[in-house]
């Protein structure tokens, strides 16, 4: 059996995946912490099956909201603890470009993609033009800089990039097709090596993770 976790944005998506089944849970908003293991546990007892069942456990580690990003690897390494499993970690840019890909034969040349992070205004950003470009904070230069690109989300409305957003929806396929890509490629982590991956955090968030390091 296998398990899909994105608690990266405002709503949570999980997934799991036995045989020829495919489940999805309720795609909660608000405090994610509240409702991920009871709805892990909902989905798995509806196939008769427990969390020992587990085989594999695919996670969104970000960009993404922190406290979202946070959890999500938090609940993946424990786990561990308890099951004999496989551990994926999932790019949330990586995921757009993918499902972006899979939608789309005839792709712009150059094009934006975006997705919202920690912070109100804080967002990121990454272009592919034959090339990929490191993911950076959106902010109103580049977005002046890259006037020419098509930009895409799947969840931005802010008034940095206004009507220039052309929204994108995540299926459970893409979320499936892309792991079955990364299951090809042999692309397993180590629990112990998962880590979120942190656009910009405010200066309470980087007080809390100083104290988790010392």
């Amino acid at each position: 059996m296998e398990l899909i976790i994105d608690t990266s944005a405002k709503k949570m998506k999980l997934i799991v995946i036995e045989g020829a089944i495919t489940l999805h849970g309720n795609e909660f908003e608000g405090n994610h912490s509240e409702h991920l293991l009871k709805e892990i546990e909902t989905l798995i007892s509806s196939l008769d099956k427990t969390v020992k069942d587990i085989s594999l456990v695919s996670l969104v580690v970000g960009p993404g909201s922190f406290t979202g990003i946070r959890l999500a690897v938090a609940t993946a390494k424990a786990l561990s603890c308890v099951i004999d499993a496989k551990f994926i970690a999932i790019d949330k840019l990586k995921l757009i470009d993918f499902a972006l890909h899979r939608k789309n034969k005839m792709m712009p040349n150059d094009y934006l993609i975006a997705t919202y992070c920690t912070g109100a205004k804080s967002y990121t950003l990454s272009s592919s033009n034959g090339e990929k470009k490191s993911a950076t904070l959106l902010n109103e230069d580049i977005v002046r800089d890259y006037s020419n690109y098509t930009i895409y989300s799947p969840d931005l409305y802010n008034d940095i990039l206004g009507d220039k957003v052309e929204q994108i929806s995540l299926s459970n396929d893409d979320y499936i097709e892309y792991v079955s890509v990364k299951k090809q490629n042999d692309e397993y982590i180590p629990p112990r090596e998962l880590q979120p991956i942190y656009m910009a955090v405010s200066q309470a968030e980087e007080e809390l993770m100083k104290r988790e390091n010392r």
